[in-house]
């Protein structure tokens, strides 16, 4: 992958917004990696969060430390991958939805009983 990150915003601490040269744009938490270990301990100050920059020609983006060369930077790769699974999973759980609803409808329409209405109660096992 050649990926380049074109933009990076603060959502609300810590989700960012990310967006790449070629339009994509994903949302990336980062609750768990500032969680789990020290070399991200600077990000649970929230100040310092909102300083997210884009680094060189857009390779990487993070946030610089004390001095140059001191930096927590991502790999832009690694998160495009992040976020494209995110929307696949997104995807998948709104066709599912979908898909469920649309049986339903066409179970109903058969003339046969819709189970999920009388496991609710909405209706009798005979349809009424």
């Amino acid at each position: 992958m050649n990926c380049r990150i074109a933009d990076v915003s603060v959502v609300r601490y810590p989700v960012l917004r990310i967006t790449f040269s070629d339009g994509l744009s994903g949302e990336y938490d980062l609750s768990e990696m500032i969680a789990s270990g020290a070399m991200f301990a600077p990000l649970r100050d929230e100040a310092f969060f909102a300083h997210v920059t884009v680094g060189s020609e857009g390779h990487t983006f993070g946030w610089n430390l004390d001095e140059v060369g001191h930096e927590i930077d991502f790999c832009p790769d690694a998160t495009r991958i992040h976020i494209e699974e995110q929307k696949v999973a997104e995807l998948a759980n709104r066709y599912r939805a979908t898909a469920t609803a649309a049986s339903r409808e066409m179970v109903v329409g058969a003339g046969m009983v819709d189970t999920a209405k009388v496991a609710r109660g909405q209706i009798s096992p005979e349809g009424r």
